[in-house]
């Protein structure tokens, strides 16, 4: 029952009724012929089984891409099927009586009208997708648009409408042109390249592997290219707009991945996971590839870009104009494979200006699917060893004399420890480059650190505006990090009875992995601590519980989930803390320093404005004395 009530809601299932409903009344009104067997067996057919026959459709156009590593063969194949379609549909209708004779024959017969509607449609839908690829509408409305309009045209010269023909045959032979026509040139330019220039090279790298590594050396040889670049997926658009509907969730962790499941929301026509639903974190496969490089000796000629605020507004189309805007004047070649989502990235390509690709036909026996299922030896040793200790649940891995701890499928370098046991600071030797962590004390500083929360809770975990900035903004302490002028990372303080609970932890994603975490922590605890806090109190996202625990925080009770994300209760007393000094003792300044407390909110170091005011009065009595003495 749950899966007919999921078909019955499926956009998909929608579409085929839509198409359905309105091939029957273009084709029944004009000649009030609305019980023609022909006309309501095919509108029926196309009604139940489009959705079905879209996926055969792909099914065709993937095969002959994977086979040939052409875009060309796989668009002739879904062409020709849909033609075939087409063709069955028209003779129906004609031997029926839906159309004349007549009116086929004025626009080529039945060979002619299947030709050119199927030309039409193909290169309608071809531009709704890439259109909503481009953030211009949705994809499922644009391709039912599309739909609507191919069949209005051609049901109206189909029917006679005269001034409706030249309008039909236009509309094939343009948009079959155009979705013919960039598939063979972007063929031809992969072909008949021009060498030089810098290679890209786009996709999920789940993991990284020795074909990739294999590729961009052929590449780089063949071409003559100067470098390549390398940038992951973040969150496919696929998943991310899936999750925003609540079609698919986060179900689990396993062995460092995050493995995504349907939810009732979801669409039983869409395939959400083509290369599969596990798929280790951003940061984790983009320093693998780091580290695969390295270990190749290949740094100086690939570099790994994590462009991640401008993946998760703009796709690859981003990356590309990013990639373009620094390398002025340079000639682009697109790698990719002639796997499903090599082919994905090449349609990026192609309608991202004149990129030449340069396509491999997959045939070895390398693949990321047996990787993640713990087959090694398809992989560089440093990350073969990486997801070894992701299977092992090992605490900690060693990479390069480093030691990383393994928390919910990232990579956290552990600060190494002083000869006293603190943990050494990481903070940059450039003065000018030095991280200030200090408390909110300006308008501008407090709309810096909301824009951090905004970008790491918002745009990066999704999170809706009205469950990120709430009243507690008022009265909590905000805390700032920057660089310079450039804001890093922020977090804010609520002082509850006898307990400090911290909250909004986050740092910007291209200012991770340089321990700036731990000095935020820190400063969160002394901070505190000086206010006279014992105990301390915060909500941990499950995979980061770790990185608290290694300061003495214990979870507290079960999970539970909000903002789409599964969190636990973690507490801490004063006894229980590591790397923090506990000789705070606030209450000896009373009775002896009666304006200690009233410095301001971070600055209790330092005296502040009323302890001036006391020595001002100091002074002036003195002056006074003085002047009476003298008299």
């Amino acid at each position: 029952m749950k899966r007919f009530q999921s078909y019955l809601r499926s956009f998909s299932t929608l579409l085929g009724y839509l198409v359905g409903v309105l091939m029957y009344v273009a084709y029944a009104y004009p000649n009030q012929d609305w019980f023609n067997a022909g006309l309501v067996s095919v509108s029926l057919f196309v009604a139940i089984f489009l959705p079905y026959y879209s996926r055969i459709s792909n099914k065709i156009d993937e095969w002959l891409c994977f086979k040939t590593a052409f875009v060309t063969p796989g668009r002739v194949g879904r062409f020709a099927a849909q033609w075939v379609f087409n063709l069955v549909v028209f003779y129906v209708f004609l031997a029926s009586g839906v159309i004349t004779v007549a009116n086929a024959d004025a626009l080529g017969g039945v060979l002619g009208i299947s030709l050119l509607t199927t030309a039409a449609s193909q290169g309608i839908q071809y531009v709704a997708i890439t259109l909503a690829n481009r953030e211009i509408g949705n994809v499922n409305r644009n391709v039912a648009w599309g739909l609507a309009f191919n069949i209005l045209v051609t049901a109206a010269a189909a029917l006679g409408i005269g001034w409706m023909r030249p309008v039909f045959i236009f509309s094939g032979l343009l948009f079959g042109a155009l979705v013919f026509g960039i598939g063979m040139l972007s063929d031809l330019r992969s072909v008949i390249p021009r060498k030089g220039g810098i290679g890209i090279f786009f996709g999920t790298f789940n993991p990284f592997h020795n074909t990739h590594l294999a590729i961009v050396k052929q590449a780089m040889e063949e071409r003559g290219l100067e470098k390549v670049i390398i940038h992951s997926t973040v969150v496919p658009k696929l998943h991310a707009d899936a999750l925003a509907k609540g079609e698919i969730v986060i179900a689990e962790r396993q062995q460092g991945m995050r493995v995504y499941g349907r939810t009732s929301k979801a669409d039983v026509h869409v395939n959400y996971f083509p290369t599969g639903n596990r798929f280790y974190e951003f940061d984790t496969r983009k320093q693998m590839m780091e580290w695969a490089v390295a270990e190749a000796g290949l740094q100086d000629k690939i570099e790994v870009l994590a462009y991640e605020d401008t993946y998760l507004h703009h796709g690859f189309y981003g990356i590309i104009r990013k990639i373009k805007e620094h390398n002025p004047g340079k000639r682009l070649h697109g790698i990719h494979g002639s796997d499903l989502g090599g082919m994905w990235v090449r349609r990026i390509y192609d309608e991202s200006g004149w990129i030449y690709p340069y396509a491999v036909r997959r045939v070895d026996k390398v693949s990321a699917t047996a990787i993640r299922n713990g087959a090694e030896g398809m992989a560089p040793r440093v990350i073969e060893d990486i997801l070894r200790s992701f299977r092992e649940s090992a605490a900690t891995v060693q990479v390069n004399n480093h030691t990383y701890r393994l928390s919910e499928g990232l990579l956290q370098e552990e600060e190494p420890l002083t000869p006293s046991g603190s943990i050494q600071s990481s903070s940059l030797s450039s003065e000018e480059d030095e991280l200030i962590i200090k408390v909110v004390e300006n308008e501008e500083e407090k709309q810096k650190a909301f824009m951090i929360r905004a970008i790491v809770y918002m745009h990066e975990q999704h999170c809706p505006y009205e469950e990120e900035f709430d009243l507690n903004d008022y009265s909590a302490t905000q805390v700032i990090g920057l660089l310079g002028e450039e804001p890093v990372l922020t977090a804010r303080i609520r002082y509850l009875p006898e307990v400090a609970k911290f909250e909004r932890l986050s740092i910007r994603p291209e200012y991770r992995g340089r321990g700036y975490g731990h000095q935020l922590f820190r400063f969160l605890l002394q901070f505190s601590r000086k206010k006279g806090y014992n105990r301390f109190y915060l909500h941990a996202q499950s995979r980061l519980a770790s990185f608290y625990e290694g300061y003495g925080f214990r979870v507290v009770g079960d999970t539970f989930a909000f903002s789409d994300h599964e969190y636990v209760e973690m507490v801490a007393d004063v006894s229980d803390l590591t790397h923090i000094s506990n000789d705070v003792d606030l209450t000896s300044h009373i009775g002896i320093e009666p304006m200690h407390l009233n410095r301001p909110e971070g600055r209790l170091h330092e005296p502040g404005p009323l302890e001036e005011s006391m020595e001002r009065m100091l002074r002036e009595q003195g002056d006074k004395k003085k002047k009476k003495e003298k008299v």
